[in-house]
């Protein structure tokens, strides 16, 4: 039973993350992602192969980048503030 419990802490957290209304990346040291929350996903609309875990997050702007200016809409904010992403500059 005690292994289950972390799982279900897992699913818990994963819930809680995909729910708040803000978008949401975690990378890690090396800035790859570790987690990306579904408002995220929403928000900025790239190849979901560039959001698994492990993909670095400097794939996301070169992926927008190359894009014609009438995909990017709002988006543009959110890759030319930093770079590198919220999580990272928190520490």
């Amino acid at each position: 039973m005690a292994h289950q419990q972390p799982d279900g802490a897992a699913a818990q957290l994963r819930v809680a993350l995909d729910n708040m209304p803000g978008a949401l990346v975690y990378t890690d040291d090396d800035l790859k992602i570790v987690f990306c929350n579904d408002r995220f996903k929403e928000m900025y609309i790239v190849p979901q192969e560039l959001l698994q875990p492990g993909r670095p997050y400097a794939d996301l702007p070169r992926d927008f980048a190359g894009r014609p200016p009438t995909a990017r809409s709002s988006s543009r904010r959110a890759f030319t503030r930093s770079s590198k992403p919220a999580s990272r500059r928190c520490r």
